[in-house]
């Protein structure tokens, strides 16, 4: 039986993803996200003003990575509006989950822990 969210039919599909890059992930979420259910998400409002915008004043920072330092045990800890993380990730406010998988947000928490 296929459930539905908001008229998107949702997956209930569960699987390990293998990505390096977010462009690695944009491309397996094809495989796994209903097809209607992903293109909502991966396009923006409108004319996609924002979205390109965004895209492009994030591409203007890098992550330079110092492998083979010679550093012991890094410290990944930050703090962030207060609250003490310890890893830099955290996964920002969205809308929809419903529409990727049918756990929604109880899926996104479980990932985010893992």
């Amino acid at each position: 039986m296929t459930t539905y969210y908001k008229g998107f039919p949702q997956s209930t599909r569960e699987e390990k993803l293998h990505m390096v890059n977010l462009d690695e992930l944009e491309n397996e979420a094809k495989y796994v996200i209903p097809e209607a259910a992903y293109y909502y998400i991966a396009s923006g409002a409108e004319n996609e003003w924002t979205w390109r915008n965004n895209t492009q004043a994030f591409n203007h920072f890098q992550i330079v990575p110092r492998a083979l330092t010679g550093m012991q045990d890094p410290e990944l800890n930050t703090e962030f509006l207060g609250m003490n993380l310890k890893t830099p990730v955290m996964i920002c406010p969205i809308a929809c989950h419903g529409i990727a998988n049918a756990e929604a947000e109880i899926d996104t928490a479980k990932g985010a822990k893992a």
